[in-house]
C-alpha cells in the first residue's frame, strides 16, 4: 500500500485500509473519536505511545511514525530509545498506560526533563 508522507494521511489511509471507522479506532486505542479525527486533520499528533500503538495495529512502520515528531527521526534514536519502544511494543494497553503516566509526572517534576520536551508533540 502506497501511504501519503504526511502523518494526518498516512493514519487516515492505513485506517481505512485496515476497514476501522475513526470511532473503532479511538475505542481499541482508548482515546476519544475527536482525537483520531485531529490526528487524521492535521490538528494535533498522537503521543509517541499512541504512535506505537498504530503502528502494531495499522500495520505502519514505527519509522514513518517517528519522522513527524518535529526534529526527530527514527535515525536519532539512542540504543536506550530503541530498547523502550520495543519494551512498550510488549506492554499491555493499560500498563502502557500507566507507564505514560509515570513518565509524565517525572517529566513534570524534573526542570531537566521540562527543557528537552520534544515541539510539536502532542499528548492525546
Amino acid at each position: 500500500m502506497s501511504l501519503p508522507k504526511s502523518l494526518p494521511g498516512l493514519i487516515r489511509r492505513a485506517r481505512k485500509a485496515a476497514q476501522k471507522t475513526q470511532a473503532e479506532l479511538a475505542t481499541i486505542l482508548g482515546v476519544s473519536k475527536t482525537a483520531v479525527v485531529h490526528w487524521e486533520t492535521g490538528v494535533n499528533e498522537p503521543s509517541l505511545v499512541k504512535k506505537v500503538e498504530l503502528s502494531e495495529l495499522l500495520g505502519i512502520r514505527l519509522s514513518d511514525l517517528l519522522p513527524q515528531i518535529k526534529g526527530l527521526s527514527a535515525d536519532d534514536l539512542t540504543s536506550e530509545e530503541q530498547q523502550w519502544v520495543v519494551i512498550l511494543r510488549r506492554l499491555e494497553p493499560r500498563h502502557r498506560k500507566a507507564l505514560l503516566a509515570a513518565a509524565e509526572s517525572l517529566r513534570a517534576t524534573s526542570p531537566l526533563a521540562r527543557s528537552h520536551t520534544v515541539a510539536g508533540a502532542t499528548q492525546c
